[in-house]
């Protein structure tokens, strides 16, 4: 944990310097992602590793720490993620906020996890709660969207054909994990993912999982710095034009 001397230092920097920089967040037990912004420009990210320690895909893994329960799950992450914040000390930490419509049990870690972060935060690092945003699932996905070209942000029909609405508009596509990270790679960021893989690989025994969760930090921090800081990024043009 962080003690009061160091917290006071923290704060001074924070306050003392010209840049802004932000955290944006994707949590979750399993990958917990996170990528760091310094006047809208990522420049940093990581994925901390946690998870039920019987499972079977998390006993063949090299990196990372399991447990049996939550709580010790939600513990670590906590420690991991405070020691990365003394290192990147941001003005500002942005969480995807909790997706109400979902039924799954899960939730309910979810919830101590997103909740349980926040107060630890403020409480150990001293950062004001005004200063930890959330940004929903939908928005994230909407903005991604955005930086889709040649007409992958629509659904189409298995002849390839998109599919229109009554109202002639075409239907917008859900947007999928593969979909988020494909709208990243449209951008000058697309290294973030260097270096990671997916659960379900054999490679993922000894290389990082969270090839698909840091997209989704990536655009719930473009989202709010185009929101809330008056970032503008630019989005990439259809191939025809």
């Amino acid at each position: 944990m962080i003690d009061a001397r160091t917290r006071r230092k923290l704060k001074r920097e924070r306050d003392n310097r010209d840049e802004h920089v932000l955290v944006a967040v994707d949590q979750s037990y399993g990958n917990f992602a996170a990528v760091k912004f310094v006047n809208g420009i990522p420049n940093d990210r990581v994925v901390f590793h946690s998870g039920d320690s019987t499972a079977q895909k998390n006993k063949l893994k090299q990196y990372g720490a399991y447990f049996e329960t939550p709580t010790l799950q939600l513990n670590y992450l906590t420690e991991m993620f405070l020691d990365k914040l003394e290192d990147w000390n941001p003005n500002t930490i942005v969480f995807e906020g909790l997706s109400f419509g979902s039924t799954s049990a899960s939730i309910f870690q979810l919830g101590a996890l997103y909740y349980g972060m926040q107060v630890t935060i403020h409480r150990e690092f001293g950062l004001p709660y005004d200063s930890i945003l959330s940004v929903t699932p939908a928005q994230a996905k909407n903005t991604a969207r955005t930086f889709l070209v040649n007409g992958d942000q629509y659904e189409r029909e298995k002849a390839g054909e998109v599919i229109r609405l009554k109202s002639g508009k075409p239907k917008m596509k859900v947007m999928t994990k593969k979909d988020m990270k494909a709208a990243l790679d449209n951008t000058p960021y697309a290294w973030i993912t260097d270096g990671y893989t997916h659960d379900g690989l054999v490679a993922s025994r000894t290389t990082e999982t969270g090839i698909f969760d840091l997209p989704d930090s990536i655009w719930i921090g473009i989202y709010a710095l185009e929101r809330y800081f008056k970032h503008k990024y630019e989005r990439p043009k259809d191939d025809d034009e």
